[in-house]
């Protein structure tokens, strides 16, 4: 589940475009930094589920004696 996410300005990549009479202009090409921050969760009925599956596994251990 997400919980924050946002932007922030990173790194800028200096460019040079031919113009006419021997000049050159300047492209800046932007880059930025997208910060995701998820929240941890972890479900409570996984862990029943584990318990109910030994459960299941010593009862077929005990019938096959």
């Amino acid at each position: 589940m997400q919980k924050t996410i946002f932007s922030d300005e990173g790194a800028m990549l200096k460019r040079f475009r031919p113009a006419p009479h021997g000049r050159a202009h300047r492209i800046s090409k932007r880059t930025n930094h997208v910060t995701l921050i998820v929240e941890n969760r972890i479900p409570v009925e996984q862990d029943n589920a584990a318990d109910d599956v030994a459960e299941v596994e010593e009862v077929a251990t005990d019938e096959n004696e």
